[in-house]
């Protein structure tokens, strides 16, 4: 899949944007710009990538935050490649490495999966994911969507799905919790484990309730054969690997193929360490035997 690289250079004196295309690469490098430019270099961008025939961009995680340029980019139907997809699909290696580190059987735990649309990728989240672990609920808004396929995931794999709507106010007995789209406040109103690692998605998890003490994992750092600076690289390897016509076992397995791995955890102050996971993971054992 070909797709464009898209940065602003602090280096550059004037508004000269150069462009390079390498095999499947195509490097946008923009002079830094002014709020009031972006519009104006969001239409630029467009051009360019009309003319190399692009259609895929990622952004720098300093121009990702450009609202205009977002917009303006998606206005002429091209795709920004953001990492989330891949990041779904990596929940179940993610569950399965801090299970590793931790030392705790994976077949020991309890995840919650919190995701407002029932969506085909949202299923093949909870199918993935399922596999392996102890237990699985998910909490959503379409609650009946998701109850609806049940039975099938039963009578195919042998495996319970409990399922809550999003007015379900009593304890949930889990361990780890992914996070597909829920606002922090939305998140604030469930009465979640508090040790539970959080895996959160699309949005990031600064605060929950004060009595909070487990994890919030907001984003997920992976080593690549080649890396480029100032990209997340998720969205590298997203754009690189990942399938969008297969599931998220089929990638999964496409991501171990091609060499890379998980480098590390990110919460809000930085790389989480293997101490802190394990902090958590010791209410584990004594809160396995208490979950529904």
């Amino acid at each position: 899949m070909s797709y464009a690289l898209i940065e602003c250079e602090k280096k550059k004196f004037f508004p000269i944007t150069d462009v390079e295309e390498v095999f499947d690469e195509v490097h946008i490098k923009l002079p830094e710009l002014k709020e009031k430019q972006s519009r104006r270099y969001g239409r630029k961008i467009n051009r360019i990538l009309k003319k190399y025939q692009v259609s895929n961009v990622i952004l720098s995680e300093a121009l990702g935050k450009n609202e205009i340029i977002r917009n303006t980019i998606y206005m002429q139907n091209n795709y920004i490649i953001t990492g989330n997809k891949l990041y779904k699909a990596l929940a179940k290696r993610m569950i399965k490495d801090i299970c590793s580190i931790t030392e705790v059987p994976m077949e020991t735990v309890c995840v919650a999966i919190f995701a407002h649309e029932f969506t085909i990728e949202n299923w093949h989240l909870v199918k993935h994911v399922s596999k392996e672990v102890r237990e699985i609920m998910v909490i959503s808004e379409n609650k009946m969507r998701f109850e609806k396929l049940s039975d099938d995931l039963m009578e195919k794999e042998g495996i319970a799905l409990t399922t809550f709507d999003t007015s379900y106010q009593n304890h949930l007995r889990c361990h780890f919790v992914i996070n597909v789209d829920f606002t922090e406040e939305e998140l604030k109103k469930f009465a979640l484990p508090k040790d539970a690692i959080i895996i959160s998605v699309e949005e990031n998890i600064r605060e929950l309730r004060k009595n909070f003490n487990g994890i919030m994992i907001n984003d997920v750092e992976l080593y690549l054969d080649s890396e480029v600076p100032n990209f997340r690289t998720l969205a590298l390897c997203e754009a690189r690997f990942f399938d969008y016509r297969r599931n998220f076992e089929e990638n999964d397995y496409r991501f171990e193929k091609s060499g890379s791995g998980i480098n590390g955890y990110v919460g809000n102050n930085g790389f989480i360490t293997a101490e802190d996971l394990k902090r958590v993971a010791k209410t584990f054992t004594k809160n396995s035997k208490n979950t529904t």
